[in-house]
Parts: C-alpha cells; structure tokens; sequence
C-alpha cells in the first residue's frame, strides 16, 4: 500500500472548507494540518476533521517537513506569495484560480516549480468535470465536424462580497475551459465591463478570444443575475454541443444542424469534479506525471486574463495576449488590505 501525500489546507473560508473534506476523504491523502487567521474558521472546520492539526500561522505548517503538499485556498491577491513561499519550502502546491494576478508572478511560479521539481497545480475544477471531458473528447475526435466558435456563461446572484471584478473572480474558470477544448492559447483577447455596484469594480464582462486557426471564444459573465447559469457552447460544421449545469439529467446533448434528427445526449460518469481534481493531484505528486490543470497552463490563465484585463481599460481595445506587461505593482483591482 503506497504511503499517503500529507496535505495541509490553508484558507477556511468560502472554498477551503470543500477542499479540507475531500482531502480527509481520500485515502491517498493525509489530512495533516488547516490553517486560517480566522479562529471562528479552524473551530468550524476542526469539529469535523478532528485528526488534523490546527494553525493560526502558515510558518508553522510550512515548517513541518513531514508535510509533502500545501492547498492554497485564500484571497486571490495571496495566491502567488503563498505559492511561492510553499515552493521555497520544498512543498507541492495546489492553488485555487487564479494562480496569480499578474502574468510575470504566473511565469516566475512556472519557473520556480520546474527548477525545484515541485507540482504547482491550480484548481480549475471545470477540467475535471466529466461533462466538460466528454465535451473534449467530441472536440478531439470531430464529432462536431469543424469547431467554429464556443461560447461560456457564468452568470448569477453575488452572495459575498469579493475583492476582485467579475473577470477575475469568474472568468479564470471559463478560460481555463475554452483554452482545454480548443487545446490552444489566443492570439488576441477583447472585453467590455459595465460597473452597477462599486465603482471601479465590474460586475458585467463580455469578452471575446481570438485564436492562430481563427476559431473565437466569447464569454459572458455576470455578478447581477437572479439565476445562476454555467453553461458552454460548442458549435461546429456538423453539430452543436451544449453543457448546461441546469439540465440534471442531460447536462450535455449533441444537437444535429438536421432539425428533424435526434437530439443526443452522451452517458456521464457520476463523479465529484473537485474529488477528481484532488485525486489528480495527489496522483501527480506521487508518480511525477505533468498535471492537467498544471502550472504552466494555470499561467496561460493568467496571460489571458491580464490580456483581457488590460482590453477592458482601453474600452474593448483588442489586446495580444502576453504581449505587454501590466504598471508594476498595480493589481487589476483593489487589493484587501
């Protein structure tokens, strides 16, 4: 029986809950510390993972050199000195989206990971969704003929305040799955935001990517809706796909461009995108394999959003992607301070 990857989680709070109970689940995994600022936070989540030890102070766990793996589950403007700091300590990291809010702290993690041998994964959990696998694999394998352009939406009712505008606090997910089914990174990002709520904080972005073979992805995503939609468009030559996470039963159907042809709907596995994401972490962490949702396309993420990003400044100006760096030391949007 192999040994377990012991795991400490650091960050308690709107996600980091969901992360502390799978990794207590795994059997690859031992659930060895939590980690928060809040008191409050680690009493809740130390009534239910009794086993693992509990921490005010990130020191304190990144000290522990029996601890193989760090998750990072914090405010995103901690993401990449929280990663870093992990790396340097001799940890494999999981990092929720984004990995970073700038493109040049992305490529150093890039960097750092590959000189140090360390597993820097980011959790972008749509990858390890089976609708969104199936989805690709129709892609791949030209069920769709030729792939003319995807859409995304990411809509709802914002329950919690956030730090970041809506392309940062939604769109890394979106991305991160337009870039997996096109199996490619864009040539050129555009985006428009409107502001309803706090100034100088988007709540509306509609965006647009261009890639090299000319195949466009257009993203919607909104804080100000009262239902919550997540839902990805596939149109081809051939056929239409649609995932639809409102649709409980057939969350992925294959339309046919013949309107009188059936309309299928491809079998699923019934499985917990975020246990499989861990899983997959823990598996890459042991054997070394490169990971899926591994650093360096968690840093193309990043690209794109700083591209589309810096579009949005320029009131929908088309911007290359990775092409020119952000001001030094001025995030995308007001930091917590």
């Amino acid at each position: 029986m192999r040994t377990p990857v012991t795991v400490g989680v650091i960050g308690l709070g709107a996600w980091g809950p969901n992360l502390v109970r799978v990794f207590d689940e795994l059997p690859g995994a031992d659930l060895r510390w939590i980690c928060d600022s809040s008191s409050a936070a680690v009493l809740r989540a130390k009534a239910h993972v009794r086993a693992a030890r509990a921490t005010a102070s990130v020191d304190e766990l990144l000290a522990d050199e029996s601890l193989d793996a760090v998750v990072v589950a914090t405010p995103p403007s901690t993401h990449y000195p929280l990663a870093r700091r992990a790396v340097d300590a001799g940890k494999h990291v999981l990092v929720e989206t984004p990995l970073a809010l700038r493109g040049e702290d992305a490529d150093a993690l890039v960097h750092l990971a590959e000189a140090s041998g360390r597993h820097v994964m980011a959790g972008h959990v749509l990858l390890f969704d089976p609708a969104v696998r199936r989805l690709k694999e129709l892609v791949d394998h030209g069920r769709l003929g030729e792939l003319y352009y995807l859409t995304s939406q990411r809509l709802g009712p914002l329950r919690v305040p956030r730090e970041e505008n809506a392309l940062w606090d939604l769109g890394a997910h979106d991305v991160s799955a337009l870039l997996y089914l096109v199996g490619d990174e864009p040539i050129e990002a555009r985006a428009h935001a409107d502001e309803y709520g706090q100034p100088g904080l988007a709540d509306v972005i509609l965006a647009a990517l261009t890639f090299a073979t000319g195949i466009r992805a257009h993203i919607h995503l909104s804080w100000l809706e009262a239902r919550r939609t997540r839902r990805i468009t596939a149109v081809g030559s051939e056929r239409t796909a649609i995932l639809d996470n409102a649709e409980s039963e057939r969350r992925l159907t294959l339309w046919e461009r013949d309107p009188l042809a059936d309309v299928l709907s491809p079998g699923l596995a019934a499985l917990e995108p975020l246990r499989v994401e861990c899983e997959h972490f823990l598996a890459a962490v042991r054997s070394g394999a490169e990971a899926v949702a591994g650093v360096r396309e968690a840093a193309a993420v990043v690209n794109v959003l700083e591209a589309l990003q810096r579009s949005l400044e320029r009131d929908g100006a088309p911007e290359a992607v990775g092409a020119t760096q952000p001001t030094p030391g001025v995030l995308p949007f007001p930091a917590r301070t």
